[in-house]
């Protein structure tokens, strides 16, 4: 059998889907290969001139190209396709089969990592480019699982220049607008490294200012990001052991055949980029909880500093530090957060709640809630209650 392969050797997902068709070869299924030196040679003008040859199926995850696409429908072989662009983007007929990683269960993982070291602040995800689908899917499935927690994540998606750079300077800005610490991940390793770049001319410490995890698992990339990139590794190697099976199967004129296959992340690496928190973001994680628990207690700064056996100036630096304002301000906040419980589930009155929330002057609590929710008490109330709660 004569297969022509024109897989990218450039990255880790290139190698890996090599080493899988070649890890199935070796089992006793010799072909004859036709191998371009160069994916760039996968033109519509090049592959006419393979097909002339009598090739008998196609493996490809080369970038698409219409044309292309189009000559191999209308030969007919069977082709087995690595890449999802030419599902989106080329009208392809009966013979493409595909064999793509689960960009959503990659986004889910990157996710319930981060959760599971609960200490972020904000969450984003930083696309490659609009056109990636794959990189849509990654974040549909980053997005669907922090919702189950209730946590709507930031999404940047940069215009990527010729050379596939972001550009520093918008999002610099977007990222310096999110709370931190951060935990952000990034479409590939690629713009991983591209993010950490950008955290080190902001003097943004990684991982606790920003937490970074990539996918793909190339360590080429990671060397050159200046940390070590923690990383989420797709399944390249089976994926390419199976689409040299499925390809041997349609070859022989099999013809049930999956005709999409989806191949689950191998394995999440974690590395420097998301490694535990420094002591100092650690102080301010405790004193946030310290205060959750006793914010309706008449609860004041030293006693924050004094449980937790540092100074005031100290806790107040930490929280400058790491954006989180001052003490007093996230004992405000969280008290806020309860007047507002109250309102939407009990029938106190403003000077009833603000005794309960340790606020002393009603005037006060109801100039300081206006300020922070754009609306007066009763408005509030009135405007969040369900209209059926009396029935």
């Amino acid at each position: 059998m004569r297969v022509l392969i024109t897989i990218p050797t450039s990255g880790a997902d290139g190698n890996g889907r090599l080493a899988g068709i070649f890890r199935y070869l070796g089992e006793g299924h010799p072909w004859e290969l036709r191998l371009p030196s160069s994916h760039q040679e996968f033109t519509a003008t090049r592959l006419a001139r393979f097909l002339d040859d009598d090739i008998d199926g196609v493996i490809t995850s080369a970038p698409f190209e219409p044309k292309a696409a189009r000559l191999l429908t209308r030969a007919g072989i069977p082709v087995l396709a690595l890449h999802d662009s030419y599902r989106h983007h080329c009208e392809v007929g009966g013979n493409f089969h595909f064999v793509l990683s689960d960009h959503v269960a990659i986004g889910r993982l990157a996710a319930r990592h981060f959760l599971s070291l609960g200490h972020f602040a904000s969450y984003g995800y930083v696309a490659d480019t609009e056109r990636n689908r794959w990189g849509k899917a990654r974040a549909i499935g980053f997005e669907r699982e922090l919702k189950t927690h209730r946590i709507v994540p930031h999404v940047f998606t940069p215009s990527l220049n010729h050379n596939r750079t972001l550009s520093a300077r918008p999002f610099a800005r977007w990222l310096n607008a999110l709370p931190r610490p951060l935990a952000l991940f990034a479409a590939n390793d690629r713009i991983a490294a591209q993010v950490a770049g950008v955290c080190q001319g902001l003097s943004l410490a990684v991982p606790n200012d920003v937490g970074i995890l990539g996918v793909d698992n190339d360590e080429t990339v990671s060397a050159a990001a200046g940390i070590r990139l923690s990383t989420i590794e797709p399944d390249f190697e089976s994926a390419g052991y199976a689409a040299a099976r499925t390809l041997d199967q349609l070859m022989a004129g099999r013809s049930r055949v999956a005709k999409a296959q989806l191949f689950p992340p191998r394995r999440l690496i974690e590395r420097d980029s998301t490694r535990a928190l420094s002591p100092s973001v650690r102080l301010v994680e405790d004193a946030l909880a310290f205060i959750d628990a006793h914010a309706s207690t008449d609860i004041r700064v030293t006693d924050v500093a004094d449980h937790l056996k540092v100074s005031r100036p100290l806790l107040d630096l930490r929280f400058r530090q790491l954006k989180r304002g001052t003490v007093a301000g996230a004992i405000r906040r969280r008290r806020l957060q309860e007047v507002r419980r109250l309102l939407l589930e009990t029938d106190y009155t403003i000077r009833q709640i603000g005794d309960i929330c340790r606020f002393g002057n009603e005037l006060s609590l109801k100039n300081l809630f206006r300020r922070e929710f754009g609306v007066n008490m009763s408005q509030y109330r009135e405007s969040s209650r369900p209209k059926n709660r009396y029935s």
